[in-house]
């Protein structure tokens, strides 16, 4: 089980479907105008599924790979035509190859080592064709010290739930504290508490780890800046391709 199993259905409901309206011209910038028609598109940390349907409906096929079971009962729920892996990113492994790799929403952030990283970036490697492209976004420094602090809550007629995101320079590590109630019954509501951490991995050591998994041509985007995703500075995009 993943701390996102106990999320899943806010997950999607109050964030996944926002960030995908907002990266998805970016998207389309970076990677789609560049792949064909019907092009196979591997989908890292898939989540509910909110980008693989958007990337179905524009006619390309779609793998999608999650650790978190409940995330991927939602995202087969939402895309049935997709394959969905239930599987850990460091570590998966699938039949074909892709011409293209996608993680979005700073999903990297939780392998919480550069060597994790890279595990994660050489599976990527070896799933993509000669020449495919490699597309993620992952948050820097910058957005930590600036947008990690303070709290955030939502009061729903099933759900109440408040998050209270933290960040250590030091250890360079951020942690969502979240407190969730739900009805489990007529009567009662239950209470549950976990956290959600992050590494915030340096520019250098993703780049490192993209050179030693055998990428080339990486080109980094700020968001906010060279991409006019307003309000997502420290927002970085990575873009490379399989040497």
């Amino acid at each position: 089980m993943t701390e996102y199993d106990k999320f899943a259905e806010l997950y999607e409901r109050h964030f996944a479907q926002d960030f995908k309206q907002r990266v998805l011209p970016v998207l389309q910038k970076l990677l789609l105008h560049s792949l064909a028609p019907a092009a196979h598109i591997l989908e890292l940390c898939c989540g509910p599924g909110s980008i693989t349907q958007a990337l179905a409906e524009r006619g390309y096929r779609l793998t999608g790979v999650d650790l978190s079971g409940p995330m991927l009962q939602l995202a087969r729920r939402n895309v049935p035509e997709a394959t969905f892996l239930h599987e850990d990113v460091r570590c998966f492994r699938t039949s074909g190859t892709f011409d293209a790799a996608l993680c979005f929403f700073n999903s990297f952030a939780h392998m919480l080592s550069p060597e994790d990283l890279t595990s994660a970036f050489q599976q990527v490697n070896a799933a993509l064709k000669p020449h495919g492209t490699f597309l993620f976004d992952i948050s820097m420094e910058e957005a930590y010290r600036t947008k990690w602090r303070g709290s955030f809550s939502r009061i729903e007629p099933d759900a109440v739930w408040i998050c209270c995101p933290s960040y250590d320079s030091a250890q360079r590590m951020a942690t969502n504290r979240i407190t969730l109630f739900e009805p489990s019954n007529s009567a009662l509501w239950s209470r549950n508490d976990f956290e959600i951490r992050q590494r915030c991995h340096s520019h250098q050591q993703i780049l490192s780890a993209l050179k030693n998994s055998g990428f080339g041509q990486i080109e980094v985007f700020d968001a906010e800046r060279d991409l006019d995703m307003s309000g997502e500075a420290g927002r970085s995009f990575f873009y490379a391709v399989n040497r």
